[in-house]
């Protein structure tokens, strides 16, 4: 074996590569059992390289049982069986399925990030950086005082609702605020609209549903389970757009007062409402509801910035729970929202949302209405319904992903299947400019997935 000798591509550690190859050519067969490997010096002299490289390779083979060695007699070659886990598992690349990319995006989970004010943003985030010291600080466990602050401010202008910013709580998501009600009340169990935007996979609790009526979430439906806790969205419910009437909300309000059952209210999309009026919150007529809202609804995704209002009553015992459990949203992150909320650019870009929304749903309707479809009569603040008839629902999902169209059922936040198909044209997330084409393929693949 003294002339045993390989190529290097010498692009790596030599002694990595000396060893894969000696170990490949055992697991091959090349190098058989018992057989003698090249001194050290004689393999370096070989090969074209130090020693000491070639004594690092030798003991990773002896490491791992390849080769053997006696004293004053050299290396030799293992009885090794063939198998090699790691190689063995080198050899099937794992099978990763591959995301569609979609090009026309009808959904309502994003927002069009052309329309945000990125210099104005990064402006305040350089001018915090550079001349505010204080985001090295840790915020109180509750969030940033001055964000609260800004958060009370804007509770207030934009809802009516009045709080103490003691009853402002910052959480990164909605799922982590509500998961913090859950364990302030000690709730076994927690009911969801059906259809609705949450589901039972985020919670780790009982979850049944409330099958809402036309007035939206069902008292009827609430006093019959045993759920402590519910969610709703009374501005605009997600996706089939009610908007609760107030003698709902009274309703609500006076069966939360009796029973000692809670609320947690998301404001879900009621910032992009069509006018001026805001609907009385349930919060303000119920001791009983927490309000939530995200930020990441109204700016961008990556903002992992929620908050929730906590009930006046139940502040001392939040604090007792959770004062000694810091947030994770970074101090900065914070600081700036609470500048660029201050600066009223906040309140300006999301009345350019709301005016984007709806030039949007005028284009959108003034296509749909040229067309035999059945549009859904409800004022959706970010999508159109409509309900397809004698539909071949699982060739038209094929079609919109063949055509890069990415779009929802409102099956899809159901627990349960329905009867009647109602698809859901989001537009907060769709380029004005891809409007017309991305309508014109929907129509086309409607059309040819009709029974």
């Amino acid at each position: 074996m003294k002339n045993y000798s390989f190529p290097l591509n010498k692009s790596k550690n030599m002694y990595i590569e000396i060893y894969e190859h000696i170990k490949n050519d055992i697991i091959n067969g090349v190098l058989v059992k018992d057989e003698k490997l090249p001194s050290k010096r004689t393999l370096a002299n070989n090969l074209n390289v130090s020693v000491n490289t070639v004594i690092n390779a030798y003991d990773i083979l002896l490491i791992e049982g390849y080769i053997y060695s006696e004293e004053k007699k050299g290396y030799f070659v293992s009885d090794f069986l063939g198998f090699d886990y790691k190689d063995k598992s080198l050899e099937k690349e794992e099978v990763i399925k591959k995301e569609v990319e979609y090009i026309y995006d009808f959904t309502t989970s994003k927002i069009d990030n052309t329309l945000f004010p990125k210099s104005i943003f990064n402006s305040i985030t350089k001018d915090i950086i550079y001349n505010d010291e204080s985001f090295y600080n840790r915020v109180p466990f509750k969030g940033s005082v001055e964000l609260r602050r800004q958060i009370k401010n804007l509770l207030y202008e934009e809802k009516s609702i009045s709080v103490s910013i003691d009853q402002i709580v910052i959480g990164s998501n909605a799922h982590s605020l509500i998961n913090e009600v859950i364990e302030l009340l000690d709730a076994k169990s927690i009911m969801l609209e059906n259809p609705g935007y949450y589901k039972k996979e985020s919670f780790s609790i009982d979850v049944c549903y409330n099958n809402m009526d036309n007035k939206g979430f069902s008292v009827t439906e609430f006093s019959r389970s045993y759920a402590k806790l519910g969610i709703l969205t009374s501005f605009s419910q997600f996706p089939l757009g009610i908007k609760m009437p107030m003698d709902r909300k009274i309703e609500i309000s006076s069966y939360l007062d009796k029973s000692n059952r809670y609320i947690i209210e998301d404001s879900f999309d009621s910032s992009f409402r069509n006018n001026g009026y805001q609907t009385t919150p349930l919060f303000n007529i119920s001791n009983n509801v927490f309000f939530l809202e995200s930020f990441s609804r109204t700016m961008f995704p990556g903002l992992c910035i929620s908050y929730m209002v906590i009930p006046k009553k139940l502040v001392d015992k939040y604090d007792k729970l959770f004062s000694i459990n810091p947030k994770s949203i970074p101090s900065l992150d914070q600081l700036i929202l609470s500048k660029f909320i201050e600066s009223g650019k906040y309140a300006n870009y999301v009345n350019r949302l709301r005016t984007s929304f709806l030039n949007k749903k005028k284009q959108i309707l003034n296509i749909l209405n040229k067309t035999n479809f059945k549009i859904v009569p409800v004022e959706n603040y970010s999508s159109i319904l409509i309900e397809l008839e004698n539909i071949d629902i699982d060739k038209l999902k094929k079609e919109f992903e063949n055509k890069k169209i990415n779009i929802h059922f409102i099956s899809d936040f159901m627990e349960r299947k329905v009867e009647k198909n109602i698809l859901i044209i989001g537009f907060s997330a769709i380029d004005y400019n891809l409007i017309n084409e991305g309508l014109e393929l929907i129509i086309n693949a409607i059309n040819s997935s009709f029974k």
